[in-house]
């Protein structure tokens, strides 16, 4: 191929070769080749923190390294970022781009939809103003902000907010909406849909799936569903190399590797009744509606009584009224915007209760009645790296929940307890660890909450939330980050949790198989309003 056909392929593709990335010494990204032509999209799967966002920021020119050159760093220490072979998007070639190069080819070529970060977001614009923004930058005359916000059903009654008043769901429509107004040649799509209800992730996948002919797109995802969908080909990736690559129906149909087939295995075992409901499930719905129904005679737990909350004019939930008794899981569904992010900081503490109360019942004693109390709760993140201090080592970020949790002196039957010492605090901290899937070797335990993946996070918000002994748990979303196999195991984690130790478990989630795995109660928050789902909408 001539030097001109070259330069031609390679401006209508992603390619790289033999390309690996390094930091402080440390392999991220190991000889990783593979070519995305136009009108081609290729998904990688894979484990949390196997190199798949680290792949996706290399390619928008958002990791700053140098070339790796043994010979000019013999004798001294590896810091930084450091990377070998080539990497060419749409002609550019990144490894020898300049920073001016980069930010032209970001604004107007390549694309980045992440999951559902208002991080992305200015806090200080409206919804309406970042669209009307990007479309000034991008110079689309005759574009209507407006219209354009409905096209990517933004409502009218959000144009108005600012990110911190948006939802996990209603962030990622915005984010997919400022991302695909300039066409862009190139999309990067990071977990896109993770926080998206099922009717908006669908029509997400429609607009992914409009244009395609004239893109090249990556998406990084857990969802294999997902990637069945929208993938021409699929590249699993596992400690940083890519070990399997082919079309979706050699992929994820006939795996050649042990740990494809791993994930498919994890992901049938996620949703083995998707479509109907197993005898077992209907004497559990049964058996929790009666618990519901008869919980003031005898049984300890959470009681929600007459819970009532507005956002300036708008209700989002009216008289609403559960009971949740120890060691159960009452999983609430509901489309993006309802009001269950809100509904779980209200269950926290982390917003004040307009109208309503939120109560523990203790178990009778010697057949006495005992009168409720503030309950203890934690909240399980749907954002992880928002919810934990940058600068924090994952070592401080549990050290200080436990010694907030010493310095309230109480567990969840009110006892007092002595300040732990030095080595109680450390054994806490590893076993915390231990219990969520996390390393407990010195070098994570340095490494900064800022520095971790999606799932990685997540499961050290989990951690954190269990490390205060809590009465119940309200977990937003807790498995979005998460890859399949990692989600196994959190969910695992929280059954043992509720078994064990008598915890409560309110759980917000998209993910009906979830909800079915973990609940003993699925209702829907529609309107306002609690109502019966049985084991999955």
């Amino acid at each position: 191929m001539t030097t001109s056909e070259n330069a031609q392929h390679d401006c209508n593709s992603i390619r790289l070769n033999r390309f690996s990335l390094s930091f402080a010494g440390k392999p991220i990204l190991k000889d990783i080749s593979f070519e995305i032509k136009q009108g081609q999209t290729l998904a990688i799967i894979g484990e949390s923190g196997s190199g798949k966002t680290s792949l996706a920021r290399m390619l928008l020119g958002l990791i700053d390294g140098t070339r790796d050159d043994p010979a000019l760093r013999a004798g001294k220490p590896h810091s930084g970022f450091h990377y070998s072979g080539q990497a060419w998007v749409g002609g550019l070639d990144l490894v020898q781009a300049t920073d001016s190069q980069l930010r032209r080819f970001r604004g107007k070529r390549i694309g980045l939809i992440m999951q559902a970060l208002s991080d992305a977001l200015n806090p200080h614009m409206t919804v309406l103003a970042h669209v009307r923004e990007v479309i000034n930058v991008h110079g689309l005359t005759g574009m209507d902000a407006r219209a354009t916000c409905l096209e990517y059903n933004i409502p009218e009654h959000l144009h108005g907010r600012h990110p911190r008043d948006l939802s996990g769901g209603e962030i990622q429509r915005l984010l997919t909406c400022l991302a695909l107004l300039n066409n862009p040649a190139f999309l990067i799509l990071d977990e896109p849909t993770a926080s998206l209800d099922p009717i908006n992730k669908d029509r997400a996948v429609q607009f992914f799936l409009s244009g395609r002919e004239t893109r090249c797109q990556i998406l990084i995802t857990h969802h294999l569903q997902l990637a069945r969908r929208l993938a021409d080909h699929v590249g699993t990736f596992h400690r940083g190399e890519m070990i399997e690559y082919g079309p979706p129906q050699e992929v994820l149909e006939n795996p050649r590797q042990a740990y494809t087939k791993m994930l498919l295995q994890f992901e049938a075992s996620l949703s083995p009744h998707r479509n109907k409901t197993s005898h077992a499930d209907e004497a559990r719905q049964a058996a929790a509606c009666v618990i519901r129904n008869d919980h003031r005679k005898d049984q300890a737990g959470l009681e929600i009584a007459n819970l009532s909350h507005a956002f300036g004019d708008t209700p989002l939930l009216s008289d609403v009224s559960a009971f949740v008794p120890t060691g159960n899981c009452l999983a609430i569904q509901g489309p993006s915007g309802c009001g269950k992010t809100t509904f779980a900081r209200l269950l926290t503490g982390l917003e004040p209760i307009q109208s309503g109360t939120v109560t523990w019942r203790p178990a009778r004693a010697n057949g006495a009645g005992v009168a409720s109390q503030a309950p203890v709760a934690s909240l399980i993140s749907q954002h992880p790296h928002r919810a934990m201090a940058r600068h924090f080592s994952v070592e401080k970020v549990l050290r200080e929940a436990i010694r907030l949790t010493s310095r309230q002196g109480r567990k969840p039957d009110s006892k007092r307890v002595p300040s732990p010492t030095e080595p109680q605090i450390r054994k806490r901290i590893l076993s915390l660890l231990e219990q969520v899937g996390l390393p407990g070797d010195d070098d994570f335990l340095k490494r900064k909450s800022a520095a971790l993946s999606g799932g990685e996070a997540q499961r050290l918000v989990i951690a954190r939330a269990l490390a205060s002994n809590p009465h119940y748990l309200v977990a937003d979303e807790p498995t979005s980050a998460l890859d399949i196999a990692t989600c196994a195991q959190i969910l695992s984690v929280l059954r043992d949790v509720m078994r064990d130790r008598g915890v409560g478990l309110i759980l917000f989630t998209h993910d009906r198989a979830v909800a079915q795995s973990l609940s003993h109660q699925l209702l829907v928050l529609d309107r306002g309003r609690l109502t019966t789902g049985g084991q999955g909408v």
